[in-house]
């Protein structure tokens, strides 16, 4: 399978910058998603690189081939970048069965019948709707109209699979579902993947990384698990969740590894976390503290680190957990239950949950683990 990269691209649209300046590789055979609110130009920028907009700047290579060149005014059509997308809406022709909606690219490329058949018949397999070949489009249900979709980018065997927020048109338990194959499909398949969404549980569950975007601006690009324990900058972290971002002062700071550790001091509160540079003792700083990193202690309580339990799954799903907790932090009042796995002290969620009702009065001493981030 083909990489992709993206070289000082950008897109213009009268004085509106949509992209501005961006650059990206995205390695063969990953799972890349394009992360970020409305308008951000995660959308634009997949549309470039499927050719269905021409960038205004910089330069766009699949594999070894360049298919963008805006400086050079050099540009390959669609059709000839063997790309196959996803669109949101499905894009399923409503007057063709399953199998001749598939079978669609092939026969603009003017294969044989045979060969028609053979490879149409595979990647219906792929996506399990074989006895659905013959079913007229319209008669499928929103799940299958998108397996069906699938299908028809996987049939002539693209380099690059594009998905433009495929998911958003399906209701919560389908999503789950589907997202679970999209992800299962592209590993078996190792087909380079550029994903688009707006949902942070989506990206955080099937990216190897994931791009945050803003402005057309990429603001940070790393693993899933590196962006949410530690985001480069306020956007980013405030982007995943609900936050606690503290103001606090260093006591004491010591090298660990390529990290610092150091030891602050809050209104109220007291606890470590982690730093990518060294801070000076007094200084000020601002300490991002998820709901999981927090436990409720009796006030002054020091909590020893081998009590601090380490998250147990690969996966977070950061909106799943939302306590807001008074300025002074002495109060705790449950905005929803967290749900899924066990959290960042090794305990299941529903036992956290237990513990955070009618807890009025009591001090929060936050021990900030690998999850906490110093700006």
């Amino acid at each position: 399978m083909a990489s992709v990269q993206l070289k000082n691209v950008s897109r213009i649209y009268g004085s509106a910058k949509a992209v501005d300046d961006l650059s990206l590789e995205i390695k063969s055979g990953e799972f890349v998603t394009l992360l970020g609110p409305s308008g951000c130009g995660k959308t634009t920028t997949l549309r470039m690189v499927a050719g269905l907009e021409k960038n205004t700047g910089g330069r766009i290579n699949i594999g070894e081939n360049v298919v963008s060149d805006a400086d050079k005014g050099y540009f390959v059509p669609s059709e000839r970048r063997r790309l196959g997308m996803v669109f949101q809406s499905y894009a399923i022709w409503p007057h063709m069965t399953v199998f001749e909606n598939v079978a669609y690219p092939l026969r603009i490329r003017r294969l044989p019948s045979a060969g028609i058949r053979e490879r149409v018949g595979r990647a219906l397999c792929l996506v399990e709707m074989e006895s659905y070949a013959e079913r007229p489009s319209p008669a499928l249900s929103g799940g299958q109209q998108q397996r069906v979709a699938i299908a028809r980018s996987l049939v002539f065997e693209p380099e690059v699979l594009l998905l433009d927020e495929p998911l958003s048109n399906l209701d919560a338990r389908l999503r789950i579902q589907m997202g679970d194959e999209f992800r299962q499909l592209q590993q078996r398949l190792k087909i380079t993947t550029l994903y688009v969404t707006h949902d942070q549980s989506e990206a955080m569950a099937l990216s190897d990384r994931v791009v945050v975007m803003q402005e057309g601006k990429i603001l940070q690009a790393a693993a899933p698990e590196e962006i949410y324990h530690r985001p480069l900058n306020r956007k980013v972290a405030a982007f995943f969740g609900s936050p606690n971002l503290l103001p606090a002062k260093v006591k004491k700071c010591v090298s660990s590894d390529t990290r610092f550790m150091l030891s602050v001091e809050g209104d109220g509160w007291a606890g470590d976390c982690q730093a990518a540079v060294a801070r000076p003792e007094g200084s000020a700083v601002t300490v991002i503290i998820r709901p999981e990193n927090l436990r409720l202690g009796e006030p002054q309580e020091k909590f020893r680190r081998s009590e601090m339990g380490r998250k147990s799954g690969p996966i977070y799903f950061p909106r799943a957990s939302t306590f807001h907790y008074s300025e002074d932090l002495r109060t705790v009042a449950q905005h929803g239950i967290p749900f899924g796995g066990r959290n960042s002290h090794g305990q299941y969620d529903q036992s956290f949950r237990s513990k955070v009702g009618g807890v009025g009065g009591r001090r929060l001493i936050g021990h900030a683990t690998q999850s906490a981030r110093l700006f």
